[in-house]
């Protein structure tokens, strides 16, 4: 048995497909297979649903000082959001999460989705380092020692909060890149490669008829 999808990762015309044809697939393994992609798209949903939800929010106004800032309310809010993110994101790298070494097609396909977000955070701060970090707590780690991608702490959140309502320009520059609007902020950069791993996640899903509890 085999999960076929068209994915628009490659070609429009390339099929990926989980489970060899050159050998017997039982239907335990097929199951596995599906389970893991549910997963997977479940998570992928989750971080496009909280990064478009933060760029829906995120609003800044200048102070009497000429600060961007916002309210502490809707900072703790976009404090919030990115949790959910960071969330989703450190459940696509997680590899007691998602255990894919059955399956050469699967986890090639989700080295894929790995390997486009974090070219996606890497090119938001334009930097190839393995630990990318800012003064207002947000820090990504992609090293082999991590044990998150995004380790969100409760000081990280008030760190994030204090900066959005004191002097938000810098959070908005990395987020969107707005002293520049040729080139995609951090944000931006990211919900491109979620939603590229989400549509190709579609077409595999759709193919195969796998349930999928975008809810859950």
């Amino acid at each position: 048995m085999e999960i076929e999808g068209t994915s628009s990762a490659g070609a429009a015309t390339s099929n990926v497909h989980f489970g060899s044809s050159s050998r017997a697939t039982t239907s335990s393994d097929a199951a596995k297979t599906k389970d893991q992609l549910n997963s997977v798209y479940r998570d992928v949903v989750k971080l496009r649903k909280a990064l478009e939800s933060i760029g829906e929010s995120f609003r800044l106004r200048t102070d009497e000082d000429d600060n961007l800032v916002m309210s502490k309310t809707k900072a703790g809010k976009i404090a919030d959001l990115f949790k959910e993110a960071s969330d989703a994101l450190n459940n696509l790298f997680d590899e007691k999460k998602i255990k894919s070494s059955s399956d050469s097609d699967l986890e090639k396909f989700i080295s894929e989705i790995r390997k486009n977000l974090k070219a996606a955070v890497s090119e938001g701060f334009d930097s190839t380092s393995s630990t990318l970090q800012t003064d207002y707590g947000i820090t990504f780690d992609f090293g082999v020692s991590a044990r998150r991608i995004v380790d969100f702490t409760s000081l990280d959140r008030n760190d994030l909060i204090r900066k959005l309502s004191t002097d938000g320009g810098p959070v908005e520059e990395l987020f969107y890149s707005n002293k520049n609007r040729d080139n995609d902020g951090l944000f931006e950069k990211m919900l491109k490669a979620v939603q590229t791993s989400e549509s190709d996640l579609k077409d595999i899903l759709g193919t195969s008829g796998v349930f999928v509890d975008t809810t859950a």
